[in-house]
């Protein structure tokens, strides 16, 4: 650009050769990462808002973290960039085990790539070019601990007809069922 200096009547900057003019440069820019997070087949549960933790990380800092809401949509908060972060950054994603009773948490780490470039108007660009070497989503899926249940008798044949039952650890009915000859689960 062009800058144009005029000096005022009266003011006391007669030597103009000692003025100095700095001019820096600055870019900053953001990058919202996005997964999917899901029940396996079968398990028969509906997703809750904020129900499952997920973390970002770039070596062994934590550089953004998220939640699933209901629909399954992971969103993370903001990782930021200045001008120092251009190039390719490395993160490890993975979801955080919360501790919740009979889940059995996914332990996927996906690698992504991602490149920061500047866009030479104070923006930066920073997109994903890669997870775990390929253009590919992520996807988070849990499980649910399980459990056969087969009546036998004391020579180990299976007892058809029983009725069986299960109840938690308040007495309260989780299922029942009749015996067969496999095991339900």
């Amino acid at each position: 650009g062009k800058m144009i200096v005029t000096r005022e009547s009266g003011s006391d900057l007669e030597d103009q050769s000692n003025i100095l003019f700095t001019n820096t440069y600055g870019s900053t820019g953001k990058l919202i990462l996005k997964a999917k997070k899901k029940w396996a087949d079968g398990v028969g549960l509906k997703l809750q808002d904020g129900q499952f933790i997920f973390e970002v990380y770039e070596e062994n800092k934590v550089v953004a973290t998220g939640n699933n809401n209901a629909a399954g949509e992971v969103t993370f908060t903001d990782i930021a960039y200045g001008l120092d972060d251009v190039g390719e950054h490395t993160y490890k994603v993975v979801e955080k085990e919360a501790g919740q009773t009979g889940t059995l948490y996914d332990q996927t780490a996906y690698e992504v790539k991602v490149q920061v470039s500047d866009n030479k108007d104070g923006s930066l660009k920073a997109e994903v070019i890669s997870v775990n070497g390929k253009d590919q989503e992520m996807t988070f899926v849990n499980d649910t601990t399980k459990a056969e249940i087969l009546k036998v008798d004391e020579a180990g044949a299976p007892v058809e007809n029983a009725k069986l039952a299960l109840y938690d650890a308040e007495g309260n009915l989780v299922e029942s069922w009749t015996s067969g000859k496999t095991a339900h689960i």
